[in-house]
């Protein structure tokens, strides 16, 4: 009996840290364009000023590939987010598996290439994207 009241006991605390990490997850944003509020992996922020950008990515994947290109708003669709996807893992290879022998180059030294992203950023990047695509959808419908 004993042991059961255990499981129970991890399995309870399981799920309050669980919804803790959720609840950071979704609050933690910042949109300040001062350096010290970006993401990064020491303090990984969400939603962030740059999320914008990824929001304007999925505006404009949607005019280039539905509207200029014609393809179809499905293909479209998959295609961004392919792309979309090797950017962010692109970041999540920079950030988490390559090794540097001094430090990180980061959004100062350069912006495309940064190695300092969360991966909590980059998935949250990838629903912006998804964002920008389906508001450029409804205003170009």
């Amino acid at each position: 009996m004993k042991s059961l009241y255990n499981i129970e006991k991890f399995s309870n605390l399981y799920k309050n840290i669980y919804i803790y990490k959720m609840y950071k997850f979704v609050t933690n944003s910042n949109i300040s364009l001062e350096e010290k509020n970006w993401d990064c992996l020491e303090s990984p922020i969400a939603f962030d000023i740059m999320s914008f950008l990824h929001i304007f990515s999925g505006f404009f994947g949607y005019i280039i590939l539905h509207k200029y290109l014609k393809i179809s708003i499905f293909k479209s669709f998959i295609l961004f987010n392919i792309v979309h996807l090797l950017y962010e893992l692109k970041d999540y290879y920079s950030a988490y598996i390559k090794v540097y022998d001094n430090k990180r180059p980061t959004r100062k030294d350069s912006f495309f290439f940064h190695a300092n992203n969360s991966y909590m950023n980059s998935i949250v990047d990838l629903i912006c994207g998804c964002i920008g695509f389906l508001i450029a959808f409804i205003i170009f419908k």
